[in-house]
């Protein structure tokens, strides 16, 4: 599972998502974690930063609610391995 956060200059809310993002690795080693400055982001569709994508779906913009994320991960992670059975 990937985790993308992409990113803006002079951006509070991104160093705190950042931080989030960071917790959130130690929890999970095995995530896969990316930070991408929106000026060299590839996607369509984000104008607003920071904003985090897990895959390739937005899972929401501005600062990240941790709770939310950790059970989002969880259930992707059920989804994952109940498909690979």
């Amino acid at each position: 599972m990937n985790l993308t956060l992409i990113i803006s200059d002079k951006c509070d809310s991104c160093k705190r998502a950042k931080s989030v993002i960071d917790k959130i690795q130690s929890y999970y080693p095995k995530l896969s974690t990316q930070v991408i400055h929106i000026n060299f982001y590839k996607g369509k569709g984000i104008s607003i930063t920071p904003a985090l994508q897990i895959g390739k779906d937005l899972f929401g913009y501005g600062d990240i609610d941790e709770d939310k994320l950790i059970k989002k991960i969880n259930e992707r992670a059920a989804i994952i391995s109940s498909s690979s059975v």
